[in-house]
């Protein structure tokens, strides 16, 4: 492939080297050495793209920053707390497992399971809030007589009936 040569020009602003093809050149492109340059000679002043450090917009920054909660797709309010051990990827704990955590002051256990007493998910005051030790011992306690057990159970009983009906 053969190299197209490059010309040598002065930059507008800071009279620094610029190599542009004549392409480049004719287009009126490669006029400054650098996007500071440019600003400056066009603005009065550098913009804060290149050369200064751009106000963030992560967290509070945002506009749309709403204190760190937002609400989960099952219902659970979940709280910014990006230095929490059972963080998610994104930094946020549900607010239920950390009122548990300040009540019993100590960090839950991925096993141990927080149950909302009245069934509302936004409710997260202590005396609406259990602790069971496993998912298990709360299935057993609030759920024995719904769900997959049940299910299993019919599902037994409906086999024996047909076996029976056979005979």
């Amino acid at each position: 492939m053969k190299r197209v040569p490059r010309l040598k020009q002065n930059c507008l602003q800071c009279n620094g080297d610029v190599f542009v093809t004549e392409r480049e050149k004719n287009n009126g492109e490669g006029k400054y050495c650098s996007r500071v340059c440019k600003d400056i000679f066009q603005i009065g002043k550098p913009s804060l793209r290149i050369g200064m450090k751009q106000p963030s917009t992560a967290g509070e920054g945002n506009p749309r920053w709403n204190g760190g909660r937002s609400i989960h797709s099952a219902g659970y309010i979940l709280v910014k707390r990006p230095n929490h051990p059972f963080a998610t990827y994104n930094g946020y704990v549900r607010e239920h497992r950390l009122v548990m955590e300040k009540h019993i002051g100590r960090y839950l256990l991925p096993g141990e399971d927080v149950y909302h007493l009245d069934d509302d998910k936004t409710n997260n005051s202590i005396t609406n809030l259990e602790l069971f030790a496993s998912r298990s011992e709360h299935f057993k306690k609030y759920h024995r007589d719904s769900g997959k057990a049940t299910w299993f159970k019919k599902g037994i009983n409906r086999s024996i009936k047909y076996a029976t009906s056979e005979l």
